[in-house]
């Protein structure tokens, strides 16, 4: 085993450096230590393949066991302004009504926002939701208008006063097939 240089530690002693007969090899490779040995290189050899296809994968921008899906959901950015001192009924409304009639048309709550600027913190709300597609929004909203527990909620919270300003500012959008996966609920 002179001519081993250059040959990895594990192959050694169980590939002939004469790359002579092979069954001359396999006879040599026959003893319980040799299949033992012969075996755990076999492992080796298979677990730095795995790891080199989980490497490529990942440098191709796949991760090991899920491939990233196409987010074909539908996004809404909604901003509304209140009048004044009307903030804290906007946001009772949302969490006590809103929320809940949103899930029950089919609407996805994604995330809500008040602005930390100083000059909209008190009046202005930024909220995302999503829908399965911009006819499913369309239909969500339609029921939403319709559902007699969000007319007696808006109803019965703007009893003190009109909350909005004007009607929402409303923006559908798409996620970019390089955008990170959106947060889902609490």
């Amino acid at each position: 085993m002179d001519n081993c240089r250059g040959m990895p530690a594990s192959l050694r002693g169980v590939v002939s450096p004469r790359q002579g007969d092979y069954r001359a090899n396999a006879a040599n490779n026959s003893s319980p230590h040799n299949r033992s040995h012969m075996k755990a290189h076999h492992l080796t050899a298979t677990v730095v393949a795995t790891i080199a296809v989980a490497l490529a994968s990942f440098a191709a921008g796949i991760s090991v066991g899920e491939a990233r899906s196409v987010d074909t959901r539908v996004y809404e950015l909604r901003t509304y302004t209140t009048n004044p001192g009307r903030m804290p009924a906007l946001h009772k409304r949302f969490v006590e009504h809103t929320m809940r009639l949103f899930e029950k048309h089919g609407m996805q709550n994604v995330m809500y926002w008040t602005p930390m600027d100083s000059a909209l913190r008190d009046n202005t709300l930024i909220y995302v939701i999503s829908h399965a597609s911009r006819a499913a929004a369309d239909a969500s909203w339609s029921a939403f208008r319709a559902d007699s527990d969000w007319v007696r909620a808006s109803t019965a919270s703007e009893i003190d006063g009109k909350i909005l300003v004007r009607a929402p500012e409303r923006v559908f959008m798409t996620a970019t097939p390089w955008s990170p996966a959106a947060p889902r609920g609490r």
